[in-house]
């Protein structure tokens, strides 16, 4: 490591380090503020009780709650995966942390208690307007900033931001659009959402959002199409075989969801 570098990683590491911060709560426990920002980013808070437990003192599920897609958390398949992949223990009305052996520990917690909200799809009360393509692409985003081993050393967030937006061009006059921009040009990307609409308007939705890939293959031979979508499942069989037969299929209840992502838009 030259000077430049040695520089560059004190400061990251200063960055990270003096963000952390910590106050008094009630019953003699301690708050803490970590660098994590949840899927609305703010910095995600936890907290430590008198006799050692960390917890995030139900706040996750109550903000779900309040999202109106708890139920949705509760009827996750993967629920148990991720819990355990993230290192969260389910108490009653708050999620805990199951182990503190290692700092990756406290770390993958934390991490996992700021994505779990971002997974479902938000419904307030007497509000339908569908926020999936948003959560994704926070999801996308904040992976990249934050995991992504080969993210550059500077303008990271704007670098993320720029990979993560919709684009449109032109292919013999027809409009042609991508929810996400790949740095490869080859890629388009459809993220799918309508999780919470009859089977009828889901089907219609995938036939609208396949036409982009389906016309530009036959275009372009190399074309390389992805649909981003929180779970397959949440389709009709006969919706779910298109989708795997004409595209790669990226589902964020995956436990590698953050891994693929990231190399679909960031690798040539």
């Amino acid at each position: 490591m030259n000077e430049i570098q040695e520089a560059i990683f004190m400061k990251i590491k200063e960055a990270v380090c003096t963000s952390v911060e910590c106050y008094p709560v009630r019953h003699n426990a301690i708050g803490i503020i970590t660098p994590f920002l949840d899927w609305i980013g703010e910095r995600v808070e936890i907290y430590v009780t008198e006799h050692g437990e960390i917890t995030d003192g139900g706040q996750t599920l109550n903000q779900m709650k309040a999202l109106n897609n708890y139920n949705d958390f509760l009827k996750w398949p993967d629920q148990k995966n991720y819990l355990d992949n993230y290192n969260i223990n389910p108490n009653s009305d708050s999620l805990d942390l199951r182990h503190f052996e290692t700092p990756e520990g406290i770390l993958k917690y934390a991490q996992g208690i700021a994505r779990l909200p971002g997974f479902f799809e938000i419904k307030p009360l007497g509000e339908k307007q569908d926020k999936f393509p948003t959560i994704a692409r926070k999801f996308a985003t904040d992976t990249l900033i934050t995991e992504y081993p080969n993210r550059p050393k500077e303008g990271v967030a704007e670098w993320a931001f720029k990979l993560t937006q919709p684009k449109s061009f032109k292919v013999n006059n027809v409009s042609i659009h991508s929810d996400m921009s790949p740095i490869n040009n080859n890629r388009i990307v459809e993220i799918i959402s309508h999780q919470s609409s009859n089977d009828s308007e889901k089907k219609s939705h995938i036939r609208e959002k396949l036409f982009n890939p389906i016309f530009l293959e036959k275009t372009n031979p190399d074309v390389e199409p992805y649909v981003v979508t929180f779970n397959l499942l949440d389709y009709p069989r006969d919706a779910q075989d298109l989708l795997c037969s004409q595209t790669e299929v990226i589902e964020l209840c995956k436990p590698d969801a953050g891994l693929r992502l990231t190399k679909m838009l960031a690798e040539a």
